[in-house]
């Protein structure tokens, strides 16, 4: 693997790319220093020579004392980290149309619902809903026997005619109707090759099923939740360490990311 050697006398630092030679002399040797013969800069695998770098060489720098210590200092130094993202997928905000907003601007106003509960009725349809299914899991047999209870009160004390929730289908149904957040699951199988021969595995003659999530919905439910705002990256970047290696910390600090995203800039 070719790498370039720091220039500087006693700095035993070497980078894979001239950027990254380029911010470490920018960082380690700001005031120059004394530079090796070129012949000591550049290993024999180098592709890339020590004059495409130019350095300026005032007085002798600061240099460790221990050249084989390791340069904690330089390793976690934050700023020694880079970000590069992608030219043209900047994920910037925009508005319905695509135009881009400016900085700090609000997000556009959600559209006015006539019932903000729907499918429920109200309110308390919503939070019977809640505590009888997820908080406390009432049976059926249970949930029917209150909620005739509960009409059979308002008949009397109201002169009603409709508790919060009619009975458990009723239940069971408005939750499914749930539209907030939603991603249905889906199904498909696999299908068993013909002509299979005599030396096929067992696995091969079994059909599978694989159960997913639509993930353009996942991410249109993300993309509309404001809770999400600050919590995932909006273009692919790398991240590159201060050992001059590529970091993966999530999904689109990848090469993966940056190879496979869809473009339709006139660049790309």
């Amino acid at each position: 693997m070719s790498r370039i050697i720091c220039p500087y006398a006693g700095c035993i630092r070497s980078f894979k790319l001239s950027g990254h030679l380029t911010k470490h002399i920018h960082v380690s040797h700001p005031n120059g220093g004394s530079l090796r013969w070129t012949q000591d800069v550049v290993d024999h695998s180098a592709t890339i020579l020590l004059s495409q770098t130019p350095v300026e060489t005032p007085p002798p720098p600061i240099l460790n004392p221990d050249p084989f210590s390791p340069l904690d200092h330089i390793i976690e130094d934050e700023e020694f980290q880079e970000f590069n993202y992608h030219p043209y997928l900047t994920g910037e905000k925009c508005d319905r149309e695509g135009n881009p907003l400016p900085p700090g601007a609000p997000p556009e106003p959600l559209a006015d619902v006539e019932n903000p509960w729907q499918p429920f009725r109200d309110e308390v349809s919503f939070q019977l809903a809640d505590l009888l299914f997820r908080k406390i899991k009432m049976s059926k047999p249970n949930v029917n026997e209150l909620l005739d209870l509960w009409l059979l009160d308002i008949k009397t004390q109201f002169n009603g005619d409709s508790a919060p929730l009619a009975n458990h289908p009723e239940l069971v149904e408005s939750i499914d109707k749930i539209r907030e957040g939603s991603a249905p699951w889906n199904c498909f199988e696999s299908v068993i090759e013909e002509d299979l021969g005599q030396d096929t595995p067992d696995w091969k003659k079994v059909t599978y099923q694989v159960w997913y999530r639509n993930p353009d919905t996942v991410i249109s439910n993300i993309l509309a939740n404001c809770d999400f705002a600050n919590e995932f990256d909006v273009c692919p970047y790398v991240r590159v360490g201060p050992d001059g290696k590529c970091h993966l910390s999530d999904f689109m600090s990848g090469n993966y990311a940056f190879r496979h995203s869809v473009c339709y800039h006139a660049h790309c």
